[in-house]
């Protein structure tokens, strides 16, 4: 929630408002760009279909949306 009254234009945080339908979608999308990349993928033997991750991808997806860069290496 820290995200939702960045400008601090509200004065109270109702969480029962809806008006931004993907509040929480780009919480974790944030989250995944700056703190925890994960690298998700499947292989033959899942019930999902079969794909790769690409770091170099994921970097740019995160660049062009958020203007940030996952650090990879960060949890080690």
């Amino acid at each position: 929630m820290v995200y939702y009254n960045y400008e601090n234009d509200l004065e109270c945080l109702d969480p029962t408002d809806d008006s931004s339908d993907s509040l929480d979608a780009e919480g974790w999308n944030v989250l995944y760009c700056n703190e925890m990349p994960m690298p998700f993928a499947t292989s033959e033997d899942s019930m999902f279909l079969p794909s790769s991750w690409d770091p170099e991808g994921t970097d740019f997806w995160c660049s062009d949306s958020y203007g940030i860069h996952p650090q990879f290496n960060w949890i080690f």
